[in-house]
């Protein structure tokens, strides 16, 4: 399994987010996590990637459990095998398109890989945006410009918090099919996390998350 979480247990302000939580997802599955507001989707995604630490239980990326290491080495598999699309794009203002790409892998692996990113632009649809600040793109090519900026550093996990609350009906299901389709081509596992009704016939698998009293996302 690529990601694994058992007895996962995590609480804010005495209040229990997770309690005794598990959940394994293989190697290149596609799945949407889905539950109601408060039901703890975006909490979760911060565990999963290692920018919260929960206060007992495994969270196992690859293998290692990122839930008993140091910062430093939460931060190194973070960077090594997942890819993030947060629900605020945090494009980088100051920045081209091809900019932002060649940031993130920097900041990834040390190194660039600019015929991926031309790649990944031209597969996006937004090759011409290559020279664009994020304030010239409308919010479906910024959503676009986010999937090609976390698949620039070639992870194993993609992960997606929300990523079609800002788009229309047409818009969304664009984004969704995109992220599946570029999902199954890179050999990537897909984790979607959403609210969205809309997403529910594209995904073949889902997870949910039921409201508990105290959970927060």
């Amino acid at each position: 399994m690529l990601l694994e979480i058992d007895n996962l247990h995590y609480s804010i302000d005495g209040k229990h987010i997770f309690s005794d939580f598990s959940l394994s997802v293989a190697e290149r599955g596609h799945h949407l996590l889905v539950g109601p507001s408060g039901s703890g989707k975006t909490t979760l995604i911060n565990l999963i990637s290692g920018l919260l630490s929960p206060d007992k239980g495994m969270v196992s990326i690859a293998g290692r459990n990122i839930a008993t290491v140091t910062e430093a080495e939460r931060d190194r598999v973070r960077r090594e095998y997942i890819g993030i699309i947060f629900q605020t794009l945090r494009l980088v203002s100051a920045l081209d398109l091809s900019g932002n790409l060649l940031l993130a892998q920097r900041l990834s692996r040390g190194a660039t890989d600019a015929p991926l990113i031309a790649t990944l632009l031209d597969r996006m649809g937004i090759a011409h945006l290559a020279n664009a600040k994020p304030y010239q793109m409308s919010q479906g090519e910024a959503q676009r410009a986010a999937i090609a900026r976390a698949l620039a550093t070639r992870p194993r996990l993609l992960i997606a918090d929300e990523p079609t609350s800002a788009l229309d009906a047409l818009n969304a299901r664009q984004v969704a099919e995109l992220l599946l389709q570029c999902a199954s081509d890179f050999g990537v596992t897909l984790l979607v996390a959403t609210h969205d009704d809309r997403l529910a016939s594209v995904f073949p698998n889902r997870i949910v998350l039921a409201q508990q009293g105290g959970r927060a996302d």
